[in-house]
């Protein structure tokens, strides 16, 4: 099987990578297509890739993807976000193997692009169905949120803070500094590095026991909310602007969102010293039980 993760961050890579691994353990050989900027994901998880270097235009992109399929003998392709192919080529041309859609909440569901590629799908899973984002006339199952494995372990810091993207960081740097002026332990993940006291690493894999931090800090993207509400912690979301997804629906729904930096530190504050309360819960399931129904279709 081959799990198309191709998409503008690394989430994708992520997301697709964790899925090829559950398929592997259950049996199934899989491999995970990635952006060739983002093969060092699929390498930290343990799993084979196939490159993707950036297409020239949609039918470039379709010809990689089904000559891809062709030499590993492909017999479904599982689908990250976009069903209808990132660039629309997944609707043009030769079929391929079976598709599996993986849906995520998208701005733009009502697309005629968006639905016509869901049209195509064997099997539509909807990963968010507790977000109400997907048309009624669309046909998919509801799932839910899916992470990697995740063990809750006691945090070092009581702040996890994720600068994902340089405009973040200016901001969530100063934000990081006033918490540990305040007495607060604090984990600063930007520009690639994760940094706390004693502590100066790679920011990827962001590990559990630091997502598991009291409160987490950044965008409201479907791998850092989810993983943050599997481990408990609440998270202080601030959605960024994206062409597809829909990540102030998500921070309405999940998170605690803010309109300010002030009312940022003081929210990050009240939220460390406030145990009496917890955050509003989503069940969020393991990858396997994606590759189970997969199998059960494929």
């Amino acid at each position: 099987m081959l799990v198309y993760a191709l998409g503008g961050g690394r989430g994708h890579a992520v997301r697709g990578s964790v899925l090829a691994a559950a398929l592997q353990r259950s049996g199934a050989e899989a491999r995970v297509l990635v952006p060739t900027r983002a093969v060092e994901v699929p390498a930290l998880l343990g799993v084979p890739c196939v490159p993707c270097p950036r297409p020239r235009d949609a039918a470039a992109l379709r010809r990689f993807v089904l000559d891809t399929c062709e030499r590993h003998a492909v017999r479904a392709l599982l689908v990250d976000t976009f069903p209808e192919g990132l660039l629309g080529e997944l609707c043009e041309g030769p079929a391929g193997p079976p598709r599996v859609g993986l849906l995520r909440c998208r701005r733009d569901a009502a697309s005629e692009s968006f639905l016509r590629g869901v049209r195509q799908l064997r099997l539509a899973l909807d990963l968010e169905p507790h977000l109400g984002w997907l048309p009624r006339d669309v046909a998919a199952e509801a799932l839910g949120p899916v992470t990697r494995p995740l063990a809750p372990t006691p945090s070092p810091v009581d702040v996890l803070v994720v600068a994902s993207e340089p405009a973040l960081v200016p901001t969530l740097g100063r934000l990081s500094l006033r918490l540990g002026e305040q007495g607060m332990r604090v984990a600063l993940a930007a520009e690639g590095r994760l940094v706390a006291p004693g502590v100066d690493r790679p920011a990827f894999p962001l590990p559990p026991s630091f997502l598991g931090a009291k409160v987490v800090v950044g965008a409201a993207g479907f791998n850092l909310t989810y993983e943050a509400h599997a481990l408990g912690a609440w998270h202080v979301a601030l959605p960024r602007a994206r062409s597809h997804d829909d990540q102030r629906r998500r921070a309405a729904a999940l998170g605690r969102t803010v309109d300010s930096p002030l009312a940022l530190e003081r929210l990050v504050a009240r939220l460390v010293t406030d145990a009496g309360r917890a955050p509003r819960r989503v069940d969020v399931l393991p990858a396997e039980v994606v590759a189970r129904r997969v199998l059960a279709v494929v």
